[in-house]
């Protein structure tokens, strides 16, 4: 995501930086893309109306910049994989739009085939932190809120988990340790 940021700061004529991406405009189109309203022209349409984009920023270079800000956690990864080696089922609950989705499923193959259940908002309809996405999932993989563990590097989105009685745990990706 700090690639993300950091495109905003350097191509838009005010600099928008973290706190108008995370919330306002911007913030909101983001979330409708997640849920797939609309397609990724009038995602970067919508996107280029709510900020002063420098000149010569354009779709192609956006999204050139908005693939590669995807890049893989290895440590998930592996985590992932251990449980999956000592037969504990895991599933992917994500936001994530449908150009994201495809970007991953062609440079990163293994990804989404590696969990037994994928939740991807852009094909449910639905994103966290609305409860129905892990309602879903646990109905989809056949377990009950008390046999599961949700991590996830937003705090909000755990706090809902546990709410739903799933153990959750914050994984704070800015942290090395």
């Amino acid at each position: 995501t700090e690639a993300y940021y950091d495109f905003f700061e350097k191509n838009t004529v005010d600099g928008h930086g973290v706190d108008v991406i995370r919330s306002g405009r911007l913030h909101e189109i983001s979330k409708e893309f997640d849920l797939d309203r609309f397609n990724k022209q009038e995602f970067f349409r919508q996107i280029a109306s709510a900020v002063d984009f420098n000149p010569g920023v354009n779709a192609d270079g956006f999204y050139a910049m908005f693939g590669h800000v995807m890049r893989l956690d290895g440590q998930m990864l592996r985590i992932r994989d251990n449980l999956r080696k000592r037969g504990i089922a895991t599933a992917l609950i994500t936001n994530m739009n449908s150009f994201h989705a495809e970007y991953i499923r062609r440079m990163y193959p293994g990804v989404f085939s590696g969990f037994d259940f994928n939740f991807i908002s852009c094909h449910e309809g639905v994103a966290k932190p609305d409860p129905e996405a892990w309602i879903r999932t646990l109905d989809r993989i056949g377990f009950n809120a008390e046999e599961a563990i949700f991590i996830d590097d937003l705090a909000v989105n755990v706090d809902v988990s546990r709410r739903l009685g799933i153990n959750g745990w914050h994984y704070n990706v800015a942290d090395e340790n």
